[in-house]
């Protein structure tokens, strides 16, 4: 007998035909569903209390509206301490499984073995929240039963509760617990790169950056010397809370670092690729896409009769001696390269996924006898250029891509 059959009588999990309305749950669901449900939960009771005006309901309704948020808050804590502990982000993780909101929130106030400063804001912007409700229910059980633990009245200490300032919290704490998984989850990723510092997290290091940045006389040659300047040191410092050895760290990470140390004008080479070698590929490119006169579609449609004329003009044309000038001019490795500058771009990846993302290609291409079919796939991308110029600003080649924009203001407008 199926499971299926088994639960055909079942009051709350037969399935009718109707699938409009089928909810994933178990396997098919995600822990995720559970993190974000009872917040959602929440603002939709005290939402449908305020606006159809349930004022009978108020006081029935107020308990689970606030368990729910309770509830919430213990698992989004819960959900992030598990990720900082397999990242390696906690010190210490908790000994027993409990349901006391204050000690999960203190394990992120006090265990967190290195420093966002995002993070720290958003752990300080929910302890009003956990404080409050931590306060009137400390392991889950007043907002369940009229009789706690020991025997009392639950909520002794609480008399009344207005439903519109609790709406009100929790539009505010769903936010805040919304942006702290979203930082956590990014924290986490950011952390496996290895760039960061006991005091300051990859974010941290991309702010201080972009704040030197802004000074025009941190460029390049400069930036050893007037990084040095106490106005600028002194405002991190106290930004950041920490003094001249983890601020000096942080100034060495950021130079050494591809993406960060190019928006100071520092300039880092490719494994292979040369910019010489880089602007062949941008031109090759260029005469198998040439610019589009204004006015004309970027594409169009060939009718199934034409196909045969179009395929032979590909292959017999332009386009194959385009494909045919880059196999003769770039070595195997540099293909490689240029492969791997154009996926870092494209895809999302960061600056330090360079050395294995070129290693993981380095093996791929090793299969590859003649290396036409990949080259002649690469340039016959239309979005080539633009995510080779993503991925040469990433690795540090700022320069090269203003030469490269400008000379096709047709697909990097912001040039002109």
């Amino acid at each position: 007998m199926s499971e299926q059959t088994t639960l055909t009588d079942d009051p709350f999990f037969r399935l009718s035909g109707d699938t409009e309305w089928n909810a994933c749950i178990g396997p098919q669901g995600h822990e995720e569903n559970y993190v974000d449900g009872y917040m959602e939960a929440a603002l939709y009771l005290s939402s449908a209390v305020l606006e159809k005006q349930l004022h009978i309901s108020r006081d029935t309704l107020v308990l689970p509206i606030l368990y729910n948020a309770r509830h919430a808050i213990e698992l989004t804590l819960k959900y992030v301490v598990a990720q900082l502990g397999d990242a390696g982000l906690l010190q210490s993780l908790p000994q027993k499984v409990n349901h006391e909101i204050q000690k999960y929130h203190d394990l992120l106030v006090h265990k967190v073995a290195y420093e966002d400063r995002q993070f720290r804001e958003l752990t300080h912007r929910l302890s009003p929240f956990v404080q409050s409700l931590s306060a009137i229910d400390a392991d889950g059980q007043e907002l369940r039963y009229a009789q706690n633990k020991r025997g009392g009245t639950s909520l002794q200490n609480r008399a009344l509760a207005n439903l519109r300032v609790i709406h009100e919290s929790l539009q505010e704490l769903c936010g805040v617990l919304q942006s702290l998984k979203r930082r956590t989850l990014i924290w986490c990723e950011e952390h496996r790169t290895g760039t960061f510092t006991k005091h300051f997290s990859r974010n941290d290091l991309m702010c201080i950056a972009q704040r030197l940045a802004e000074e025009s006389t941190l460029r390049g040659a400069h930036f050893e010397r007037e990084a040095r300047y106490p106005e600028i040191r002194e405002d991190l410092k106290s930004h950041y809370s920490v003094g001249n050895k983890p601020l000096d760290d942080a100034l060495e990470r950021i130079k050494n670092n591809r993406e960060m140390g190019s928006m100071l004008g520092i300039e880092f080479h490719l494994k292979f690729l040369t910019d010489e070698k880089i602007n062949f590929i941008s031109a090759r490119w260029t005469k198998r896409h040439p610019p589009r006169p204004p006015g004309e579609p970027s594409t169009r449609i060939v009718k199934s009769n034409d196909l045969p004329t179009e395929m032979r003009c590909l292959f017999e044309g332009g386009d194959r001696e385009v494909t045919e000038e880059l196999l003769r001019v770039l070595s195997r490795d540099e293909i490689v390269d240029w492969h791997t500058v154009f996926c870092l771009g494209r895809d999302g990846y960061r600056c330090e996924d360079y050395d294995w993302l070129y290693e993981q290609h380095q093996q791929e291409f090793r299969f590859y006898d003649d290396l036409w079919k990949q080259v002649d796939h690469l340039v016959s991308k239309t979005n080539l250029l633009r995510e080779l110029v993503k991925g040469l600003r990433l690795l540090g080649r700022r320069n090269l891509v203003d030469e490269i924009s400008a000379s096709r203001l047709d697909l990097f407008p912001d040039q002109q």
